[in-house]
C-alpha cells in the first residue's frame, strides 16, 4: 500500500526490490522504501515540456504514465 500517493498512474521497483517509483495521477512522482512503505522523495509537480505546455492551463494536473529506475538505483525517470 502506498499511503499518500493519491491514484496510482505508474509503477517501477528497482532491481533489488528495495524501492519502488510510482507517477500518480496528479502529477507528481514518489520514490519508496519498500520494506517500510515510507517515502523516500517525492518529486512534482512534474515541468510541462512539448505538447502539455502549450494546451494545459498551469497547475493542470497530468498523469504520470511512465516511470523507471536506473539499474545502478542512482537515477529515477518519468513521464507524462
Amino acid at each position: 500500500e502506498f499511503n499518500g500517493a493519491g491514484a496510482v498512474a505508474s509503477v517501477a521497483l528497482s532491481s533489488r526490490g528495495k524501492m519502488a517509483l510510482t507517477g500518480t495521477h496528479d502529477d507528481h512522482v514518489i520514490l519508496w522504501d519498500v520494506q517500510s512503505g515510507r517515502q523516500l522523495r517525492k518529486y512534482g509537480p512534474m515541468e510541462r515540456y512539448g505538447f502539455f505546455k502549450d494546451t494545459l492551463p498551469p497547475g493542470y494536473p497530468v498523469p504520470v504514465k511512465t516511470v523507471a529506475i536506473s539499474q545502478d538505483e542512482s537515477r529515477v525517470f518519468a513521464s507524462t
